[in-house]
């Protein structure tokens, strides 16, 4: 550690490797003790601390396959809520990885934005509701508590988003 420097990685320190079915790996997610590594396809987890700060003592367990047939190639489109881990499937739309890995399709009521690229997730937990920010300028507003889907305009698009002083506010 270099005062003033920014924490930093090192490559060498640390290397995993998942089985070759889950393809090229395009998204991670955490829920609960949980890493999710998503493909295209599929999804495995692992669990443990990793290693320490030398590389060593690694007790991450081998990647685990979680059964179904979707997959994650948005980083941006992953956001973990009460009740699981949500994602966008490239082909199939918006999906819940429920707590017990049981993967669940909750993008039916806005399956025709499917085709739009999630650009941004934020959970408004205190609202029940989760917000993802599409390519075209549409926010889709889930709530999870009662299991429904609305859909806001945002005339100019969002490439990004956070939540300040409880609000979303677009880039």
């Amino acid at each position: 550690n270099i005062p003033g420097s920014p924490v930093e990685f090192s490559s060498l320190l640390f290397n995993e490797n998942v089985d070759q079915k889950i393809g090229r790996l395009s998204a991670i997610g955490t829920m609960d003790d949980k890493i999710i590594l998503f493909g295209p396809k599929s999804k495995f987890y692992i669990v443990g601390d990793g290693p320490s700060p030398s590389g060593l003592n690694n007790d991450f367990t081998e990647a685990i396959r979680i059964a179904g047939t979707t997959g994650c190639t948005n980083q941006a489109s992953i956001l973990e809520i009460p009740i699981g881990l949500i994602y966008q499937d490239p082909l199939k739309g918006i999906w819940l990885l429920d707590r017990s890995l049981q993967e669940r399709f909750i993008g039916a009521e806005v399956s025709k934005y499917n085709s739009y690229q999630v650009t941004s997730a934020q959970l408004f937990e205190s609202e029940n509701r989760a917000i993802f920010t599409l390519s075209n300028g549409v926010n889709l507003v889930y709530d999870y508590y009662v299991n429904q889907w609305e859909t806001d305009i945002y005339p100019l698009g969002a490439v990004d988003s956070t939540i300040f002083e409880n609000d979303l506010v677009y880039i």
